[in-house]
């Protein structure tokens, strides 16, 4: 019985490890995505003004 339960433990722990990598790379995906985001807008902006002159 102990060993089924150092087992399952064990499994939990890997689990809980597995789920936290995934959080982690979910997180630095939405980073990088939002970082992406930001400079195209940016570029798409510079390409409709390149002179920074945003009056029309």
């Amino acid at each position: 019985m102990k060993k089924l339960m150092f087992g399952l433990v064990g499994w939990l722990g890997v689990c809980k490890m597995t789920l936290e990598f995934l959080n982690e790379l979910i997180s630095f995906v939405e980073k990088v995505y939002s970082y992406l985001h930001v400079a195209l807008y940016y570029f798409m902006i510079w390409k409709k003004f390149p002179n920074g002159n945003l009056e029309a």
